[in-house]
């Protein structure tokens, strides 16, 4: 597509994840085991094989509905640590098996589940970087990221506290006034500003009416990379 659907209402969500599975598939199959061990700069205690576990154990929490501490580094270390044994292929095949289910369930939840699809797009892109592949950042799970985010935004007491226009377009519920910042930018560069991978230098560097420097630390719930990773 030329640029992301900003309207979430016509997407598969669970269509969606099984495109972005497909296509972490086909970055990763036929790595050599240097390169499944190389590092993610994104997540720098990860490596690829790493990263790919982390992205099968949210399923394989899913499925069993093992969301105590969801998020958080003792969970997410977990699926690291249960699949320590396994080559990247194995990995690839757990997440061939359970992932159908929760794409099933995403299917029929919506943007319910858009928070899986934000995290899972986040971890596309991070292996896109750590294997030089950019690419599919106008694709469906892009704008469900989008549409969570802003969503989470929204949510908050006194609604979110900036504007948002994607490729000229506003996004969210709000009507654009001049008593918040307005951000103008991609649905892309939403998702990697406000998913903690960029620096505070780079999130202000971006396209703002005014000055949103005091809103950081409400925008980024997980804090904000010290050094600078450009893509």
């Amino acid at each position: 597509m030329s640029g992301a659907n900003l309207s979430t209402s016509t997407i598969d969500v669970g269509g969606a994840y099984r495109e972005l599975r497909f296509r972490v598939q086909g970055l990763v199959t036929g790595l050599g085991p240097d390169e499944w061990s190389r590092v993610v700069p994104h997540c720098p205690e990860w490596t690829i094989r790493q990263t790919l576990a982390h992205l099968v154990g949210i399923v394989d929490d899913g499925i069993n509905n093992n969301m105590v501490g969801v998020t958080t580094p003792p969970w997410t270390k977990v699926h690291v640590d249960k699949r320590a044994d396994k080559m990247g292929p194995e990995i690839l095949e757990e997440w061939a098996t359970y992932a159908p289910f929760v794409e099933a369930r995403a299917t029929n939840e919506g943007m319910r589940l858009s928070q899986l699809l934000f995290d899972a797009v986040t971890h596309e892109h991070d292996l896109r970087f750590a294997l030089t592949q950019p690419g599919a950042r106008n694709s469906d799970a892009v704008a469900v990221g989008l549409g969570f985010l802003v969503s989470r935004f929204e949510a908050r007491e006194g609604g979110s506290p900036i504007h948002i226009i994607v490729d000229g377009k506003p996004v969210g519920t709000a009507a654009v006034t001049a008593d918040k910042p307005t951000l103008s930018t991609t649905a892309f560069d939403v998702i990697r500003s406000f998913g903690s991978r960029r620096t505070a230098s780079q999130i202000l560097s971006l396209d703002w009416s005014d000055d949103p420097s005091e809103l950081l630390d409400r925008l980024v719930p997980f804090g904000l990379p010290l050094t600078p990773i450009s893509e």
